[in-house]
């Protein structure tokens, strides 16, 4: 079964590319809006994540009427903590053997409260906002699973959980600002960021809950909003933007996840990019370091991103996909044990799950395929 999908992994490559382009710019140029408003490309990451993530959750749910914290931790775990650890360590030995002092800041990273303390890399804050994000949505979904016990769709609340999060999390953030002036409390604490996150959470829901509206956005005035709203970001205060971006990006990532898989050379090269995007995240610090000492010319931006993307590419074939094999084989996926549905079971499932009276000709199709909208390198 074919398990990856393109316009998200391209999407993937976009949003790292985002966040590398804006390190070199803020490189050059502390105050650079062209680099701030790339730095949203976290945005995009983090309404990826609530999508995936939150998608493999319901297709378990769906397959086995439950969610196994421990099995999917530890499937986390397997994808999240070597690559992050082995940076970490290499970034302790780096110090010590150049510096010849070990970053007492790094203890902040190991424990994944970086995002609320001091740090040794000004980027890792969102891996710990992450990091807390697949903690909590499990154990919100259970909550919600227990609440709506013996109820076909027990997560109607997302949608305004979302809503009201967006709204806490907007006043959170406006309120920081004028109480520290300083941006590490505006943008990088985790309960003032999870709205982006849920965001994709609530495109999960829809997708897997109401598919045939979900389909919907597959037309093209979605991803027109999605890039206006884009557009509009890049020209607002930093504050308001963090909103904004991932209100577009929602948009954006509603609009590809219906898209086709396609054979342009541009879009194969970015889900190349995208499936070793993580690793490529964590290790593009090094070329953060040497842009102070690249030499001038138009090579210099090209010297910078390979300096960026080829490490990262290394390490994951070295750590992050040989582990993610070996996960699969001891810790599959329970809800890659999802059964296809006939049409008859599909119709039904569609009517329990609430989605309405809308009846598409292809509706039981797209009921059988949601629950398989996921990455392999999840």
């Amino acid at each position: 079964m074919k398990t990856r999908n393109q316009p998200l992994d391209v999407l993937r490559g976009i949003a790292v590319l985002m966040v590398v382009i804006c390190h070199y710019y803020l490189g050059v140029d502390a105050h650079s809006p062209v680099g701030t408003f790339l730095g949203r490309g976290v945005d995009l990451f983090f309404v990826l994540s609530g999508f995936l993530i939150s998608g493999l959750l319901f297709s378990e749910y769906k397959a086995t009427g439950s969610i196994n914290l421990k099995r999917f931790w530890i499937r986390r775990g397997f994808k999240i903590y070597p690559p992050f650890y082995s940076f970490i360590f290499a970034t302790a030995v780096a110090s010590v053997l150049l510096l010849h002092r070990f970053p007492l800041q790094l203890l902040s990273d190991v424990f994944f409260v970086q995002n609320y303390t001091s740090r040794v890399w000004i980027y890792t804050w969102s891996i710990a906002v992450e990091e807390h994000f697949y903690f909590a949505l499990p154990l919100l979904l259970l909550l919600l699973i227990r609440l709506g016990k013996g109820k076909p769709n027990p997560f109607r609340l997302i949608p305004f959980l979302s809503i009201a999060l967006s709204a806490f999390c907007l006043w959170g953030r406006i309120a920081a600002f004028f109480h520290w002036h300083d941006w590490d409390h505006v943008a990088y604490p985790s309960h003032l960021r999870v709205d982006a996150l849920f965001a994709g959470v609530t495109l999960g829901y829809f997708a897997h809950f109401d598919p045939e509206s979900f389909h919907e956005a597959k037309r093209k005035w979605v991803l027109s909003v999605g890039l206006l709203f884009c557009l509009a970001t890049a020209l607002m205060p930093s504050v308001p933007q963090l909103t904004f971006a991932y209100v577009a990006f929602a948009f954006v990532v509603a609009w590809a996840v219906n898209q086709k898989e396609r054979r342009k050379r541009a879009l194969r090269v970015l889900a190349w990019i995208g499936y070793y995007s993580y690793s490529i995240y964590l290790w593009h610090g090094l070329a953060i370091l040497s842009i102070a000492h690249l030499p001038q010319g138009w090579f210099r931006f090209p010297l910078y991103a390979a300096i960026a993307i080829s490490p990262g590419i290394l390490m994951a074939k070295l750590i992050e996909v040989p582990l993610l094999k070996l996960r699969e084989k001891f810790f599959p996926s329970l809800a890659s044990g999802t059964r296809r549905l006939s049409p008859d079971q599909a119709r039904e499932q569609t009517v329990k799950a609430g989605s309405g009276d809308r009846k598409h000709k292809d509706s039981e199709e797209r009921v059988s395929q949601a629950p398989v909208i996921r990455s392999a390198s999840l």
